[in-house]
Order: structure tokens, then sequence, then C-alpha cells
């Protein structure tokens, strides 16, 4: 997700925020958690387990903090830019 090249040098139009290019090591490991957590969650549905699910799903909604979290007229760490 957001290769090298990909930020406003190789697409000016791109709403996405700078950290993610020089913050990279702080986007890829919130990533992974996102991964990590989505992946569990696609376990425990899979396995009909309904408190796995719930119990996951928070996890899911923390690992999109990593991101999206923040005041929101920031625009949270990694959100895209207004």
């Amino acid at each position: 997700m957001f290769p090298p090249g990909s930020g406003r040098e190789g697409a000016p139009e791109t709403r996405a925020k700078p950290e993610i290019w020089t913050k990279r090591a702080e986007f890829d490991a919130a990533n992974d958690a996102l991964v990590k957590e989505t992946a569990a969650f696609g376990e425990a549905a899979r396995a009909g387990n309904a408190d796995a699910m719930k119990t996951s799903w928070a996890k899911v909604a923390e690992a999109c903090g990593g991101c999206h979290g923040g005041p929101t007229k920031s625009g949270g760490k990694f959100r895209f830019e207004e």
C-alpha cells in the first residue's frame, strides 16, 4: 500500500498525507496491525463464533485508529487530507 513514488512527487493530486512516507515504519506497523486483526475477525466469522467476533471487532476498530485516530480536525495520523 502506498509504494515509494506514490506520494505527491508521483501523484500531485493525491490526498494522502505526507506522513505515510515520512513516518513509514509507523505507517507499516499500523497497517500490519490492521491486517492481523481483520484476519482474526474473519477466522471468528468463518467459525461462526459470535463472542469471538465481538471481541475481535473491538481490536479491528482499535487498529483502524492506528491511522485514522486522533482529532477529527487533524485528520488523524495518516488519514486523507481534506
